[in-house]
């Protein structure tokens, strides 16, 4: 008898579980739809929700942070929309702007056969605004005089990636950002594991060198570029600079 009605209790359970989980996947639908239409609004494109809560899936003071991408051109960012419906904050723009800028080094970087992927964000200078949506990279630069460009930046581990190769592709890319300056933490990830490193990119609106340790990493340094000219705290780029 005992038996039979822990059976039950354990059928009722797991409906109640799956119940709740359609549930929460119906809320999470509609919560997505939200962002997606109060950003299409706001900028006249097309937004996709990749994902709700922060990277460890959270809600916090009543507000829900989403990782959306625009569709037009890949974009990934933040958006934090709260339980009334309101959009309080969103980086689009900033997102946008950071990987047009990193798309100028990893291209520079390609040219000397270096396989990368980059994110940048500008520091400093004037705020961009809604209407600044259309701006164009060296526009930008020029209008609102960013204090530098500062990030984090991953090179594929390959006889290209050395010291001599990556200094020049990085002064490159400080010349055609209009000699802004110019600074990213560099990790050289391994050849097999590089692919899924870009991921942890390509999903996320920010990333911290803390999320690439179970990457195998050869090399961590930083490389900076100004006026006075190129820097960095690896003791080989400092022999070639």
């Amino acid at each position: 008898m005992l038996k039979k009605i822990l059976k039950k209790a354990g059928v009722l359970l797991m409906a109640v579980s799956i119940l709740s989980l359609l549930g929460c996947n119906q809320v999470n639908e509609a919560t997505a739809k939200k962002v997606e239409e109060k950003l299409e609004k706001k900028y006249g494109e097309k937004f996709e929700v990749q994902a709700l809560g922060n990277r460890w899936g959270t809600k916090e003071n009543n507000t829900v942070k989403s990782i959306v991408k625009a569709t037009k051109n890949n974009v990934i960012f933040d958006a934090v929309m709260n339980k009334n419906g309101k959009l309080e904050s969103e980086t689009y723009l900033i997102h946008k702007i950071g990987a047009e800028a990193g798309s100028v080094l990893t291209q520079n970087l390609q040219k000397e056969g270096i396989t990368s992927k980059v994110k940048l964000r500008a520091a400093g200078g004037k705020k961009l605004e809604l209407n600044d949506s259309t701006i164009t990279l060296p526009e930008y630069i020029k209008s609102h005089s960013p204090k530098k460009f500062v990030g984090i930046m991953i090179l594929e581990d390959s006889e290209n990636a050395s010291p001599e190769k990556i200094i020049k592709g990085f002064k490159s890319a400080y010349v055609d950002l209009s000699e802004t300056k110019l600074q990213t933490l560099t990790l050289i990830v391994a050849s097999e594991d590089y692919d899924d490193a870009v991921e942890v990119f390509n999903e996320n609106a920010d990333v911290s060198d803390d999320w690439l340790e179970e990457f195998k990493i050869k090399a961590k340094f930083y490389l900076y570029m100004d006026e006075e000219g190129f820097q960095s705290d690896h003791e080989e780029f400092q022999n070639q600079s």
